[in-house]
Order: structure tokens, then sequence, then C-alpha cells
């Protein structure tokens, strides 16, 4: 994976769309592929696909609260996979977007997150935006912007699991 960022280095990839697909070992150190990915250069599409040994390694994902940030701030459309984010992390994402919506750049955001997590963050103390909840759905929403953030369980890859996406 250390080879990334050094090719990719220097290129205008501003128009370009990076898929990266990696199968890791659940002990490696995380802390060195968070630095490789907080290096990757501005992109339109970015999207990672993790693979862990360990089926219940939340923790243990390279994806972090402020390597989303990073990866969203440099790109249009990314698409983490699953992470060890924090409510707090997903709300600065969520506001990131929305700001971005309001000066005109359609971004967005998928990933899956721990449900619990964002049971959490449809708790934040955040009187500007609204909450509902139907059946499996649940959004965060602010009406001024049309930015939703919608969540939905996804089984497939855990029980406890969100499918998030902002947009």
């Amino acid at each position: 994976f250390r080879f990334i960022p050094s090719l990719l280095k220097g290129r205008n990839l501003e128009e370009c769309s990076i898929i990266l697909r990696l199968k890791i070992d659940c002990k490696q150190d995380n802390a060195k592929i968070r630095n490789q990915l907080m290096q990757l250069p501005k992109m339109n599409t970015f999207k990672l696909e993790w693979r862990c040994s360990d089926k219940d390694c939340w923790d243990k994902y390279a994806m972090d609260d402020d390597t989303m940030l990073h990866l969203i701030n440099y790109s249009i459309q990314a698409d983490l996979d699953m992470g060890n984010f924090t409510a707090q992390g997903l709300m600065s994402a969520f506001e990131g977007i929305r700001r971005d919506r309001l000066a005109g750049v359609e971004k967005e955001l998928e990933f899956i997150a721990a449900r619990t997590v964002v049971d959490q963050l449809l708790t934040l103390d955040a009187p500007q935006y609204s909450r509902r909840s139907i059946n499996n759905y649940r959004w965060l929403h602010d009406g001024a912007s049309g930015t939703t953030l919608t969540a939905r369980a996804n089984i497939r890859i855990r029980k406890d699991a969100y499918y998030v996406a902002i947009k």
C-alpha cells in the first residue's frame, strides 16, 4: 500500500476515480495506512473496499474520523466501506457536506458504521436538524439545504451495522 501515494503524487486527479481494494490482517499497523490515505491528492471519486480477516474488528479498521474528513474534503464522491467512526465525526462530515451543498458543490459520502455510533449521532444536540425514523430508515435532515443523512440496517455486513449515505 505504501507505493500508492507516491504513484499518485504530483498528478492531477481531480477528474479521476480511484478504487482501492484492500484485504488486511487486523493485526497490522493501521496508523501507517491512515497516514498513506491522508496523503492522497484531490480526486473526483474515491472508493475503498476493506476486507478484514476478523469479522468483529470495527476498532481495527484504519478508517477513522480524521481520515474520513480528509477524503471527503479531497473528493466529490467517497465510498469508504467500514470504519471506526464517532458520532461527532459523522456530524462533522454531515455539516461539511451541508456547507459544500450550500456553496453549490454536490458531494456524497457513503460508509458503514456501528449502529451505536449512528444512534448516538441521531441524539446529538443539534436542534437545527430534524430527525425522523420509519421502519429501518432514519434521517437527519436540514430542510433548508436539502441535505439528508440516511441510515438503514445492513445485515449483510453485520447485524449491528448501519449503511450511511450523506448527500
